[in-house]
């Protein structure tokens, strides 16, 4: 199954729209980034590969950025960050954060829960952050 070419081309101009050139710089030139190689597995967009870069972020930093104050429904970025997991904010399209796992897992943080990527490769990690404190 493939898009119709108009959808695919709004898609891509909703992602160049939201890129943010000098954030993406920035996020090269931080040695504590974490680049990865996401695999979508299902639906339309199955087998295509996309690049994933994050700098480091925490949790709770998150969560008041993204969470609505007040909000008396379930919010998207909820709950505590289990223990040894390290957040990064993504810096370019795709999901607004991920985690890594003490034992090198990728994934993402779903109203309260905690998803991994069903393929995910990792491509740069500063070795001074394999703690993951």
């Amino acid at each position: 199954f493939q898009l119709p070419e108009e959808e695919r081309r709004r898609w891509q101009l909703r992602e160049a729209a939201a890129f943010d050139r000098t954030r993406f710089l920035a996020a090269l030139d931080n040695p504590r980034r974490f680049e990865f190689m996401m695999t979508r597995v299902h639906g339309p967009q199955a087998g295509m590969q996309q690049l994933m870069i994050g700098i480091p972020v925490s949790w709770e930093s998150v969560k008041l950025k993204y969470n609505k104050p007040g909000a008396i429904h379930e919010q998207e970025f909820q709950g505590d960050l289990p223990e040894g997991y390290a957040m990064y904010e993504n810096v370019l399209a795709g999901s607004k954060c991920f985690f890594v796992s003490p034992d090198g897992r990728i994934g993402f943080h779903d109203f309260g829960r905690w998803c991994p990527y069903t393929k995910a490769s990792a491509l740069y990690m500063n070795s001074a952050d394999v703690s993951m404190t």
